[in-house]
């Protein structure tokens, strides 16, 4: 079984006005779940040996890649032909770590939402029904508070049946530290995606070359070839894009323009120079007046050219709030261990580590 998306219907909470607030429910769900330390998916023996076997099935050592290492060009949907069928985005950025190494990666999700056709229900379906019944928070309610629960639920469960999702493409790009770590994400993400699929599978996706693309470049469509993949890899950038639906010929496309792209940015010498510059103070009260406990300070800032698009701290191992330039410490206290990760808008990262001791908690 592949974990993605098989387009259709979504479940959704509606919110005020907006069309979608959260998905919940589907296949893709399971695919978009992000593993910040690679190690955290090759937990065990079994797992790690799994990946060495598709490392050489794959012949990965063989790949052709070329030395020139560079920034990730900007992506957005002007790079794609048919980017009228967008109706919805969602962009993140998280951090892995390949030889030690952090590396950020972009997960850009593009989708095409249309009214649903079909006649919307006018009762829930007995199964969810029945669940509901069993929740404590409406075992105290009166009759008429019941009703309204329920009518709720339905109005809930119908906004979800009026939308159809007609397709989705989903777009990772990878700023490694070296071509060979660039491949090596290759074969971590297809492993991280296809989670509950055989070695086979996996090994499969790494079969059809495309000699136009990159340094290397692979495609894989379902059966039906109505769900396509390109994984390629230029320099020390590396790229999945996933098609389904009325996205299914965009991928090849779209895989073009990212290629040219990457291919016109020019070559670093030192991809540390291209990175952000992050120092930290001591610890005190934060600055914040609505925020009256203890703060880690940061100064951050972007190489000319770039833009800070994600700050991620955590202390402990346990994420931690960061905002107005501070980490916040809750009631966090003793000593501590600080992980910040600070990744521009062209994928470059820097990644610092620090301990303090903290005695006095600040409360609200």
């Amino acid at each position: 079984m592949i974990a993605h998306q098989v387009y259709g219907k979504i479940f959704v909470v509606v919110m005020a006005t907006s069309c979608v607030a959260s998905v919940c429910g589907t296949a893709w769900g399971q695919g978009l779940s992000r593993v910040n330390n690679r190690h955290e998916l090759m937990a065990t023996a079994e797992q790690f040996a799994s990946e060495q076997v598709i490392i050489q099935a794959s012949n990965m050592a063989k790949w052709p890649k070329s030395d020139r290492v560079t920034v990730a060009p900007l992506i957005n949907r002007s790079l794609l032909p048919g980017a009228d069928l967008i109706t919805d985005e969602q962009r993140s950025y998280s951090v892995i770590f390949l030889d030690k190494k952090s590396c950020a990666v972009l997960n850009l999700n593009w989708r095409r939402l249309e009214k649903s056709k079909e006649l919307l229900p006018t009762q829930l379906p007995e199964e969810m029904r029945k669940g509901l019944e069993d929740q404590p928070e409406i075992m105290n309610l009166s009759e008429a508070e019941r009703q309204r629960y329920f009518d709720k639920k339905l109005e809930l469960y119908r906004q979800s049946k009026a939308i159809d999702v007609t397709g989705t493409l989903d777009v990772k790009v990878a700023a490694a530290d070296s071509p060979s770590a660039a491949h090596e994400w290759l074969i971590y993400e297809s492993i991280e995606w296809n989670s509950l699929a055989s070695t086979k599978v996996v090994v499969d996706q790494f079969t059809n070359k495309i000699e136009s693309l990159g340094d290397i470049a692979f495609t894989y469509e379902s059966r039906a070839k109505d769900d396509r993949t390109i994984r390629m890899a230029r320099g020390n950038i590396a790229v999945v894009i996933r098609g389904n639906g009325v996205f299914v010929d965009e991928v090849k496309k779209l895989a073009v323009k990212i290629d040219a792209a990457i291919a016109k940015e020019p070559a670093v010498a030192d991809l540390n120079t291209m990175r952000p510059k992050v120092t930290v103070g001591t610890i005190r009260e934060s600055t914040a007046a609505k925020y009256r406990q203890n703060a880690l300070p940061l100064n951050v800032a972007a190489p000319h050219g770039q833009e800070i698009v994600r700050i991620k701290a955590t202390i402990d191992g346990d994420e931690a709030s960061v905002t107005d330039g501070e980490v916040l410490l809750g009631t966090n206290k003793g000593q501590l261990n600080f992980t910040i990760h600070v990744i521009t808008d062209r994928l470059m990262v820097t990644t610092i580590t620090t301990q303090a001791s903290v005695d006095d908690v600040k409360g609200k």
